[in-house]
């Protein structure tokens, strides 16, 4: 079973904005994992940040039992998005949704 929680920094085309940025990295992060589905985009705000969010869901991930992420992302600076995917199996993921905002919140976004 795969837990976990995964950040890096996504640069995407020149000139879109947080949501389409969003829709792109879901799309390059699709690409890496077959079967992976993107849900609707919602926007959330971190420490007075403005961010988005997109749950995934894989149903043959983690070995075929099944797999949800949750991709956070905010704009980082003019070009790059800083990103944060929270990955837990299907069955547990609601469980640990409160500890997966619990970091969230826990982040200090300059």
């Amino acid at each position: 079973m795969i837990y976990g929680l995964l950040t890096d920094s996504y640069t995407p085309q020149q000139g879109m904005n947080l949501s389409a940025a969003l829709d792109s990295l879901a799309s390059s992060l699709a690409n890496q994992n077959p079967g992976l589905e993107s849900g609707t985009q919602s926007p959330l705000t971190v420490h007075g940040i403005a961010g988005r969010s997109i749950e995934c869901s894989n149903p043959a991930g983690n070995n075929g039992a099944g797999e949800r992420d949750w991709i956070v992302a905010f704009q980082q600076n003019d070009r790059a998005v800083r990103y944060f995917v929270f990955v837990a199996p299907a069955p547990d993921f609601e469980k640990l949704r409160p500890t997966f905002a619990r970091i969230l919140n826990t982040l200090v976004l300059a």
